[in-house]
């Protein structure tokens, strides 16, 4: 799988924006954040939701490089379980969270973080 170009597939955005969210700031531990995402397709089920909070320094992946096997994992599978585990070894993960299963058409499923650490 090679990822080419964002803007061209709605359901990627739709995934991929529900991938990542990144932290900034010296007061993170104080923060909390919402993620809410909605399957606005008409018939494509989504995998299941995972954010990662990270600092800036995280990749997840490189536009015009060939994906992760995580990431390849995710939009062929639909499993979570080894882009987590991938995060979390990188020095830049802060927090993630998995979502409860596959977002339906006109489904919402919201996802509430607390960092509980910030790396050094």
């Amino acid at each position: 799988m090679k990822i080419i170009n964002m803007n061209t597939s709605l359901a990627w955005s739709a995934i991929l924006s529900s991938l990542i969210l990144s932290a900034c700031g010296s007061s993170i531990d104080e923060k909390e954040y919402k993620v809410t995402l909605t399957n606005v397709t008409a018939n494509q089920p989504l995998s299941p939701a995972t954010v990662i909070l990270h600092k800036s320094a995280y990749r997840l992946f490189q536009p015009g490089q060939v994906a992760s096997v995580a990431l390849e994992h995710l939009a062929e599978g639909g499993s979570n379980n080894e882009l987590l585990d991938d995060a979390s070894g990188d020095a830049a993960f802060l927090e993630s969270a998995s979502g409860t299963g596959v977002i339906p058409p006109s489904a919402s499923e919201t996802i509430n973080m607390r960092p509980l650490h910030e790396r050094t």
